[in-house]
């Protein structure tokens, strides 16, 4: 399994940005989590202003991940979407739904959103971006 490089840091910044500005409201715990991935994966902290101060657009998720890597890279952005979206506290369907149909194309398995934690979601992502090549 390849290890997850600066783009795919990058990418799952981008895509942890799209789901929290789903509700249109940057929820404090969304915006911690989102600078504490651009420190740990060894990012410039400017990268947050870049999509903090943008105006909401659309995404195409399913394009990004294409971009990705590989197992890993996927592995990790799937969580980040997952622990994004437990970050404000409420997990609604259309939420659960997106992230089972992420699951699916990524071809990495999915796992029970009811069954993660927001600190462990964070805590498992962390350590993915931990170790990943900071190239």
């Amino acid at each position: 399994m390849t290890e997850i490089n600066q783009n795919d840091i990058m990418i799952i910044v981008k895509g942890a940005t799209q789901m929290a500005q789903e509700d249109t409201t940057l929820h404090p715990k969304e915006e911690a989590l989102l600078r504490k991935i651009i420190e740990v994966g060894g990012l410039k902290p400017e990268v947050f202003n870049d999509f903090s101060t943008s105006v909401k657009k659309e995404i195409d998720i399913f394009a990004l991940v294409e971009m990705l890597s590989g197992e890993k890279a996927k592995k990790a952005f799937l969580l980040g979407m997952a622990t994004m979206a437990l970050a404000d506290g409420t997990v609604d369907d259309h939420e659960k739904e997106f992230l089972d149909e992420l699951g699916k194309e990524l071809h990495v398995g999915g796992f029970k959103i009811s069954a993660l934690t927001y600190e462990k979601g964070e805590s498992m992502l962390m350590h993915l971006i931990e170790v990943a090549e900071k190239s």
